[in-house]
């Protein structure tokens, strides 16, 4: 059987309660006694809006699962062995539907903060389903409602500037902003940069990245590879660049940090699978898993 390794990816948002335009954080409540509870209503009372709220249990852990059922309307089913199609409503291979668009949700227990990864692409539901889940679950106050925001890491300049140097650097940025306003001695990657938008008369978008190879990672050259990048900091790291570097943090460690503030989220592998046992309860367990393993790094951001 051919396998391969499955990467999905976890978002993370914050819930919220919003009332009279202002803002409200509420106390974080025991997500598992929580799930629980849902998880023994009739299955007609976690139906909201046309999606159906699963809470599952894996081993001391709960984790949501939310499904939006496929309008199998008009749709037809092709058997790859058979060489058969057929109207989907009619075959009776799959009786009446029941197929489903799937998102796994784990709650992390910091700060309302939650984990999110899609089953089936932009077909999933999305975070927004969430506040659905919590206005119906955990109704807020009369006249308030739960919101969902991406949780937001916060650049790491500050670490770039107190770093020993850098061995590696990326970003992406126009030369729109100056066209053929840089002085003539401009230096740096943007003034490099500018010049080419200079040579070929128009906007330039320049996707750059740079790596010392071992041979010439000295301290010097360290060190002037990150000046380089803070002279120009401005237009390097602004909003949308996805500016990242490799910094030298102490002697001999080095650290990727991120320039730029970003929505948090992490990859991770399902494992080496067939494509028979692309189970949506594997999702599950591997989204409770990361999300276990990223409480250390939630709590840094909501601390500040």
């Amino acid at each position: 059987m051919i396998t391969e390794v499955v990467v999905k990816k976890a978002a993370f948002y914050r819930a919220y309660i919003l009332k009279d335009a202002a803002r409200q954080d509420p106390e974080e409540r025991v997500w598992p006694e929580f799930l629980s509870r849902v998880a023994k209503l009739p299955f007609e009372d976690r139906v909201i809006s046309d999606l159906v709220f699963e809470p599952s249990v894996f081993g001391e852990g709960w984790v949501l699962g939310v499904h939006k059922p496929i309008n199998t309307d008009f749709m037809s089913r092709v058997d790859s062995k058979t060489g058969r199609i057929a109207d989907l409503l009619d075959d009776p291979d799959v009786a009446d539907g029941g197929l489903s668009h799937s998102t796994a949700v784990y709650f992390t227990g910091l700060g309302n903060v939650f984990a999110l990864t899609g089953g089936g692409g932009n077909s999933s539901p999305r975070a927004n389903a969430v506040a659905d889940f919590l206005q119906t679950f955990a109704p807020p106050p009369e006249g308030a409602f739960w919101k969902t925001e991406p949780l937001m890491t916060k650049d790491q300049i500050a670490k770039l500037r107190s770093s020993k140097g850098l061995v590696e650097f990326s970003s992406k940025f126009s030369t729109a902003q100056s066209l053929f306003t840089s002085e003539d001695d401009a230096s740096g990657l943007v003034g490099f940069a500018e010049k080419l938008a200079e040579r070929v008369g128009g906007d330039l978008e320049i996707a750059i990245q740079v790596r010392l190879p071992a041979e010439s990672r000295n301290s010097s050259v360290k060190e002037k590879l990150r000046n380089m990048v803070l002279g120009d900091l401005r237009r390097l790291a602004a909003k949308g660049t996805g500016a990242r570097a490799k910094a030298i943090v102490a002697a001999g460690v080095e650290e990727e940090i991120s320039l730029v503030a970003h929505r948090l989220a992490e990859e991770f592998e399902i494992g080496k699978l067939g494509p028979e046992s692309r189970q949506f309860s594997e999702l599950m367990q591997a989204l409770l898993n990361v999300g276990a393993e990223m409480e250390d790094r939630v709590t840094e951001i909501l601390e500040g």
